[in-house]
């Protein structure tokens, strides 16, 4: 059985616990419910012989399988407030972006258009659908042909006039 993010995230960010592989194999077998024991049991967790760059990939996967780091696509217009009407929705609902990808020439886009690659980290996929409710509250819309993706009113009438 392999240790798989889902099973040793919960380990590092609720027990604090640093455990490789073989050393969680018990507590792993219980999460799965692959060992159901059939009373009070004990799981050794031993070793901490483990990449730290293992380690990383491990937890940001966590993340990702729990919902918790979510990726969002959003065309702006390439003019100066469009970034920052996207972050401020995003920071009134509690979000936090991790990371920016500012693209100005994706491929397919108008001129004057950038698609923004957003890594947010969140609460989960609720707390992520009141992001996506708040920025369509605040005007942008779903991009035809692109159902991850988001559009600004002015990035979209820059796709009218092409």
């Amino acid at each position: 059985m392999r240790l798989s993010p889902r099973r040793s995230s919960p380990l590092v960010e609720r027990a604090k616990f640093v455990v490789e592989g073989a050393g969680a194999l018990g507590i792993a077998a219980v999460m799965s419910g692959r060992y159901r024991p059939k009373g009070k049991a004990l799981a050794v967790i031993s070793g901490g012989n483990i990449d730290i760059n293992l380690l990383g990939s491990m937890v940001r996967r966590g993340l990702v399988e729990a919902g918790r780091y979510q990726h969002l696509a959003v065309e702006v217009s390439d003019t100066p407030g469009e970034l920052a009407l996207v972050s401020s929705v995003i920071a009134e609902v509690g979000g936090n972006i991790l990371e920016v990808d500012h693209n100005r020439e994706a491929p397919g886009m108008p001129v004057g258009v950038a698609v923004l690659e957003l890594l947010l980290e969140v609460n989960g996929a609720e707390q992520f659908s009141d992001i996506l409710e708040a920025l369509r509250e605040r005007g942008l819309r779903g991009v035809p042909g692109s159902p991850a993706r988001l559009a600004t009113e002015s990035a979209r009438r820059r796709h009218e006039s092409r």
